[in-house]
């Protein structure tokens, strides 16, 4: 069995190029990231957005997790 981080790397390229040339076929370009996590917890992503694009996804990401991390208050729903 492949190495789950190989086998990830490997789609994630595919999607990362497939999706570029969609885009492409309608004459249109915009930033995309392509994100996937390994069994183990590590991100493997595809990506043309800036460093500082990057950034700020990492910060709204972490507002996710915080939410998720807090308990629920009563009345509130869960998923």
């Amino acid at each position: 069995m492949k190495d789950p981080v190989q086998v990830l790397e490997e789609v994630l390229g595919e999607a990362d190029a497939l999706i570029r040339h969609r885009l492409k076929q309608r004459g249109i370009e915009f930033p995309h990231l392509v994100v996937a996590v390994t069994p183990d917890g590590q991100a493997i992503l595809r990506s043309n957005v800036s460093p500082a694009a990057l950034r700020s996804f990492g910060e709204d990401l972490i507002g996710v997790a915080d939410e998720f991390e807090a308990s629920p208050e009563p009345g509130d729903t869960t998923h």
